[in-house]
């Protein structure tokens, strides 16, 4: 969704500088976005080009189930965007009431492009009034079709910020 994206990226820019809150009304003004009000994760699914052919999945801890042939979980969030055609893109919106953490991320790669190997990355974004937002990326290399990268938990609180260097797990390489 990236509605909520913009929502979610004008929220940690005023979390982080206040004194733009002007700037960020208007632009959320011209651009019919909403100010977020409650604690919101976002999962973006993005990679390398439009020859390549994935499906971003997500598991709740109740055995729920969320992809393209089934876009919500009953404990709440939805896929918003599902790639087709030209924009490599797919987003699922945990909003505040969800509650069956730890989901478990993957990836469902069905052409990894003429070439055989594609590179993407999930972008896990987290929103909490009062904290801002946190984002924990997580990318990955297939070196062939039909492959299924696991990209490991999240849970509903963001990540706490690394005392040293990045705060993302170890990525899987999806070559098996």
């Amino acid at each position: 969704s990236l509605v909520t994206e913009l929502a979610m990226i004008l929220a940690g820019w005023e979390a982080s500088r206040p004194e733009d809150a002007q700037t960020i009304a208007t632009l959320r003004r011209r651009r019919g976005v909403s100010r977020l009000r409650e604690r919101t994760i976002l999962v973006a699914l993005g990679w390398d080009a439009q020859s390549v052919d994935m499906d971003l999945h997500l598991r709740d801890t109740r055995g729920n189930h969320a992809y393209y042939r089934r876009e919500a979980l009953p404990s709440g969030g939805t896929l918003t965007e599902d790639a087709s055609g030209a924009f490599p893109y797919e987003a699922f919106v945990l909003p505040a009431g969800a509650n069956a953490a730890p989901y478990e991320l993957s990836v469902e790669v069905h052409d990894a492009g003429p070439l055989g190997v594609a590179t993407g990355a999930v972008d896990i974004l987290f929103f909490e009034p009062g904290v801002g937002l946190r984002v924990e990326q997580r990318p990955f290399v297939v070196t062939r079709a039909q492959t299924r990268v696991t990209l490991g938990g999240f849970g509903t609180a963001p990540p706490k910020a690394p005392a040293s260097g990045g705060s993302r797990d170890k990525p899987e390489i999806g070559d098996r």
